[in-house]
């Protein structure tokens, strides 16, 4: 996770073919997942403590996810690698 996130606690776990986003927190969020080209792949509002997005028709190569905290507007990038 990098350093200078600043929407933390933000987790992101990727199995199977899920992707997981979790925010213990509970904070309300816009969840955006990025390809390595900038192309938006997904994008929904995190307003519980979980989202999972399926990721089984995606190419395999490294993806961003960048959450966005509604009320302070700070950023959190984790990129994650899907085989």
């Amino acid at each position: 996770m990098d350093g200078s996130c600043s929407a933390e606690p933000l987790m992101v776990l990727m199995r199977s073919q899920l992707v997981y986003v979790s925010n213990p927190a509970g904070v309300k969020m816009k969840v955006v997942v990025l390809d390595n080209l900038g192309k938006k792949m997904h994008e929904a509002d995190l307003q519980g403590t979980q989202l999972s997005i399926d990721v089984s028709q995606w190419t395999s190569g490294i993806y961003h996810v960048v959450a966005t905290d509604r009320s302070t507007q700070k950023k959190c990038t984790i990129s994650f690698l899907k085989h």
